[in-house]
């Protein structure tokens, strides 16, 4: 059964899409390939324990990150931090891992008559080639980048912006994500349905958790289709 032209299934990038534990732990193979000469002691996994810790799931400022490698690497000569967060600029987009089963999912999703997007905070250079190295982009009709639109979630605007640029109403979409403030109740604030990705943020006690939860990104296909067989019965 296909939706209604109308419909359209929107999804969070980082750590939606995106594995960012299994992508740092590409990246810092590149890294230590790169930098680990000038630090022999430490091994591509003491990197990646560094950046995580660091980084709290990309929430941290970009600076953290690099004073963290900079302090806590006992590196063999000075080292400027500026270097690290171009090396990262340059090559953490291009080790991006999906989670498992995105193309497979949107693909299904795109079969059965939904149109598709992506609305994510970040930096429009970083967070462009993800959506290239995902393997997305020829499934997506709609790309929202805080930096390019001026506004960042939670505020319901960039979500406007997408339904608009679908001519679709917030009835009719959904979106998918896994932080629940900027994510789902920015989504749902903007009259979306929400569907929340557990296992990467707490769900604030201040907030009722919403109706629809998924471990795995493939379980939004039984979620959508059920909720929208229902709607039409």
């Amino acid at each position: 059964m296909k939706a209604p032209m109308s419909g359209a299934v929107l999804f969070d990038l980082d750590e939606t899409l995106t594995d960012r534990t299994a992508s740092i732990v590409r990246y810092a193979q590149r890294f230590h390939c790169d930098f680990g000469k000038a630090f022999a002691q430490h091994t591509p996994g003491d990197v990646a324990r560094v950046i995580a810790d660091a980084d709290q799931r990309g929430y941290a400022p970009r600076g953290v990150v690099f004073d963290a490698l900079v302090s806590r690497l006992a590196w063999q000569h000075q080292v400027d931090a500026t270097l690290l967060a171009a090396h990262w600029d340059a090559w953490y987009p291009m080790d991006t891992l999906g989670r498992p089963d995105i193309v497979s999912t949107l693909q299904t999703l795109r079969d059965r008559g939904w149109r598709l997007g992506v609305i994510t905070n970040g930096a429009t250079a970083r967070q462009e080639p993800k959506i290239d190295v995902l393997g997305i982009r020829p499934l997506l009709s709609v790309v929202v980048v805080s930096e390019t639109v001026g506004i960042k979630k939670p505020d319901p605007g960039i979500f406007q912006l997408a339904l608009k640029s679908l001519k679709c109403p917030g009835s009719d979409a959904w979106f998918v994500g896994d932080h629940p403030d900027n994510d789902i109740i920015g989504a749902q604030h903007a009259g979306l349905k929400a569907i929340w990705l557990r296992g990467v943020h707490r769900w604030p006690d201040a907030f009722p958790e919403p109706s629809f939860q998924i471990d795995r990104i493939s379980e939004v296909l039984e979620i959508v289709h059920n909720q929208t067989t229902s709607s039409q019965h």
